[in-house]
């Protein structure tokens, strides 16, 4: 049976700070409201908060590319 791959506080923290700073991107460096956005539950997410979901590598990248669909006039 393979092993699940044990991640570091520091994986955390730094994907933590690349989802965040996509946040601040996405609200042109309004910490607050990146912050709160961050907190919110969102439909696109299935009503799960960007927090909680970028907590793994997988989730960091759907929050990503949330960002990015925003940005683009694709928000879901």
């Amino acid at each position: 049976m393979p092993q699940r791959k044990q991640q570091r506080p520091s994986d955390h923290r730094l994907r933590a700070s690349r989802v965040f700073a996509k946040a601040l991107e996405l609200f042109e460096g309004d910490r607050d409201a990146a912050s709160e956005w961050m907190q919110t539950p969102l439909p696109a997410l299935g009503g799960e908060r960007p927090i909680d979901i970028a907590r793994t590598e997988l989730g960091a990248w759907q929050v990503e590319n949330l960002v990015g669909r925003i940005e683009h006039g694709v928000y879901s």
